[in-house]
């Protein structure tokens, strides 16, 4: 799962969620992901639910920034016209370190609304 932001127009992204699965799978995979996103609504994070998402991504984060794709991909690709991204790396990791339960609770009611969602399945070739 991860965000994409328009810099085009203010206030505009998605919030994508990508899922591999074999083929026979794709039919239920739609109505887990809704699944999700209704419990994520109700049911609310707790804080040890939140740190076990967090600790994967904070070791990511942490070899990520040690990389020369990242470097380049992601901080000086456009970095003349958007200057700010040359401020990201060192406030990425503590950045993902202060998210609370409160933020996620926040957010997930605010964005994952399920009459928005959109949903593309890919399939192979030679499957229906």
């Amino acid at each position: 799962a991860f965000n994409v932001t328009s810099r085009a127009y203010r206030g505009f992204g998605m919030l994508v969620v990508q899922v591999i699965v074999d083929s026979e799978l794709l039919d239920s995979l739609e109505q887990e992901v809704r699944g999700v996103v209704t419990s994520l609504q109700q049911e609310k994070v707790d804080l040890e639910e939140l740190n076990r998402a967090k600790s994967p991504i904070l070791t990511s984060l942490k070899e990520i920034v040690r990389t020369n794709g990242y470097w380049l991909h992601s901080v000086l690709a456009l970095s003349s016209r958007y200057p700010q991204q040359l401020d990201w790396p060192p406030m990425m990791v503590d950045d993902y370190r202060s998210i609370t339960v409160q933020d996620i609770n926040l957010l997930a009611t605010t964005y994952l609304i399920e009459s928005r969602l959109a949903t593309g399945l890919v399939r192979s070739a030679g499957h229906n």
